[in-house]
């Protein structure tokens, strides 16, 4: 929705614009793009937020445990994990 918002409003010549009815749906456009970029932008940052907090328990776990992340992030992805039998 957002992004065909953002065409539409780009498809309209500077003389388009000049029709009184072409700008007013051109203005009603633009608030609606807008309210929806507003809108995003209070997501991300309540999802950067979100991502913080759990990166901080993260660190918080790997100090308890005596782990580096830089290079927990090094590690091979295709080492064997410990596993333990029942």
């Amino acid at each position: 929705m957002f992004h065909s918002s953002i065409d539409w409003l780009g498809g309209w010549s500077d003389p388009d614009l000049e029709d009184r009815q072409v700008l007013k749906e051109a203005l009603e456009q633009y608030d609606l793009a807008y309210d929806i970029q507003e809108e995003l932008m209070i997501r991300v940052r309540e999802w950067e937020t979100t991502l913080r907090l759990q990166y901080d328990r993260i660190e918080s776990a790997a100090s308890k445990i005596d782990v580096d992340l830089e290079e927990l992030r090094d590690e091979e992805e295709d080492e064997p994990e410990d596993e333990t039998t029942e």
